[in-house]
């Protein structure tokens, strides 16, 4: 019996992976659906996850079909030590529930169990796998040369020596992200930084070899068992927002003190739209491609889709009009992209207007807008994925 997640912080720090269940309800031949939080979500009520147990858990429906149960580990452990804790903790949490199980991951801790599922019984053991704006590609934001090159390319001394040196101290307080979820560059799109034009040691033009990446770009095992989930705040560079050419100074202190000074104060909505505007003008080879424009203040979609190798050659971002033709160029078995959320949006439900909107999906324009929790709630209830999961389901069983 695993213990109920408790309504508290808890601060200590776990040594490996805790297993929690939302209630105390006996399983009673459900299938289990596992959430495993994000970075340094493990000291928060909850997990940070609260928002998406309550709405899943409201539905009679899934109820009926699924029952909660959430990971509780060191977001901050080498990536190889969580890795290998994920392996053994999602083996044998299908195991103790007789069949694989569905994951939903946000962030970063879609990269870590996309990871783990490499390993050959552990993929047995996952049905499906639904990530939240996971950096598949990693982020320009956490190439820590590049963003600094950007930041004095971008803003006046006064500025970007503020700035700059935000960034600096975020970046020595979070060195592992940087190690592990920086561009991998498969696309050909990082500049050549040298040391004279941004007055920095650059790691560009290294080989960057990253487990986060599909092999060859193909949606091959186990990407086939992967729905991605991407977004973008629309800004002047996706073509959504006019620019603001009149009183360019009331403009500049407008968005001052609407993001900067709010996101200093700890609101994740205006720090995601400032770090978004920083994304998207980040320098790239071709400057007439705008492909981080569309980001979520933390991904650009192409990592959060995991597009394939050809997919920036074959189907640039230019514009909101290519999304019909990047669809064939995803990495993974199912593709969903919103507009106008941020990073947290998949977390908390709420976009950088703090409101809950039906969201269309730009890759699936048929389908009906509706809530981001409601998108979710849609994909784990499925019809059409159960003959798969029946049969993952038997392959398991056999694996053991």
């Amino acid at each position: 019996m695993f213990p109920v997640i408790p309504h508290h912080a808890m601060k200590d720090v776990p040594r490996t992976v805790q297993v929690f269940q939302y209630d105390t309800s006996a399983t009673a031949g459900r299938q289990p659906l596992l959430i495993v939080p994000g970075r340094n979500d493990e000291r928060y009520r909850y997990f940070h996850m609260q928002k998406i147990c309550r709405y899943l858990h409201d539905d009679p429906r899934f109820r009926q079909r699924y029952k909660i149960f959430l990971f509780r580990y060191n977001t901050m452990a080498p990536e190889k030590t969580i890795e290998n804790q994920f392996q053994v903790a999602i083996r044998e949490l299908s195991k103790n529930q007789g069949r694989p199980l569905t994951i939903v991951a946000p962030s970063i801790a879609g990269n870590r169990v996309r990871n783990a599922m490499a390993y050959p019984l552990v993929d047995l053991s996952v049905a499906k796998l639904i990530t939240l704006g996971s950096p598949f590609h990693g982020t320009p934001l956490l190439s820590r040369d590049w963003m600094r090159y950007s930041l004095l390319s971008h803003h006046a001394w006064p500025v970007r020596l503020v700035r700059s040196a935000a960034f600096s101290v975020f970046f020595k307080r979070n060195s592992y992200l940087l190690q592990n979820y920086y561009w991998d560059d498969f696309d050909g799109q990082e500049p050549t930084i040298g040391a004279h034009e941004a007055g920095l040691h650059s790691r560009v033009g290294e080989t960057v070899v990253l487990p986060n990446m599909p092999p060859g770009g193909s949606a091959g095992a186990p990407w086939h068992k992967v729905i991605a989930y991407a977004g973008y705040i629309e800004n002047k560079q996706t073509g959504k927002v006019a620019a603001k050419k009149k009183l360019p100074v009331l403009n500049r202190l407008a968005f001052l003190f609407g993001t900067t000074f709010p996101a200093y104060f700890g609101r994740q909505h205006p720090m995601l739209r400032y770090l978004n505007n920083e994304i998207a003008r980040v320098p790239v080879n071709d400057q007439a491609r705008r492909d981080y424009a569309f980001n979520d203040g933390i991904v650009p979609i192409s990592s959060s889709l995991s597009f394939s190798s050809a997919g920036p050659t074959e189907a640039p971002l230019g514009s909101a009009d290519w999304f019909q033709q990047i669809k064939t160029k995803v990495g993974v078995r199912r593709a969903r992209l919103f507009p106008n959320i941020d990073h947290v949006t998949f977390m908390y439900g709420t976009g950088p207007s703090g409101r809950n909107v039906d969201l269309p999906d730009k890759l699936s324009p048929e389908e009906k807008p509706r809530p981001i929790f409601a998108w979710l709630l849609s994909d784990i209830l499925d019809s059409a994925d159960e003959q798969f999961t029946a049969s993952t389901a038997t392959s398991a069983e056999s694996a053991r």
